[in-house]
């Protein structure tokens, strides 16, 4: 029979998490500065989420029409791509990423709908699903999180965690290290 944490887990792969949904909402369609970051645990594995505004990440929401703008969006795709240079697991866990997958999207706005299929109107998020496994996961009690110093624009990461002994959420700023999952694991 599978866990509560377990089936938790699993609805929060299964379809985009509802609560960043709610953040997202509760937070405005879309605000600078803040990002969002769901752990869920299960067994030797992780799945992680994450999602940030798009002038966070490269410094701007503007079109694809300067080679500069599209290396500058190429950099972030592979910076976030490699999920362990910016939030960093205990050695001790032995975690290494399976899966990682970083895309920008652009959130139409209505009055913006021409200008938008140019990539120059809208909302862009950049968004990133990564698959973590440990030999020893029971021992990810914290992590760091180097995430503004890597993306200095960003200024807060809002965190859930889900793991076999419950869920938490959290606010991380980039004075926030190390992230203590407390009584989760």
């Amino acid at each position: 029979m599978k866990s509560a944490p377990f089936l938790i887990a699993l609805s929060l792969l299964a379809a985009p998490p509802v609560v960043a949904q709610e953040q997202m909402r509760r937070l405005g369609a879309h605000e600078q500065g803040r990002g969002v970051l769901n752990f869920a645990i299960e067994g030797n594995g992780v799945s992680v989420e994450f999602q940030a505004p798009g002038a966070d990440i490269t410094g701007s929401e503007t079109g694809l029409n300067t080679p500069e703008r599209k290396a500058a969006v190429e950099a972030a795709i592979a910076t976030l791509e490699k999920p362990l240079e910016w939030f960093r697991l205990p050695a001790e866990a032995g975690c290494k990423v399976t899966s990682s997958k970083a895309t920008v999207r652009i959130k139409v706005q209505q009055a913006d709908t021409r200008k938008a299929s140019n990539g120059h109107r809208g909302h862009w998020d950049y968004h990133g699903t990564y698959r973590p496994t440990g030999s020893q996961p029971r021992r990810l009690t914290e992590f760091e999180l180097p995430y503004s110093k890597i993306i200095p624009r960003a200024q807060r990461l809002s965190i859930e965690v889900v793991g076999p002994n419950g869920q938490t959420l959290f606010e991380a700023t980039a004075a926030t290290s190390p992230i203590s999952l407390g009584g989760v694991i």
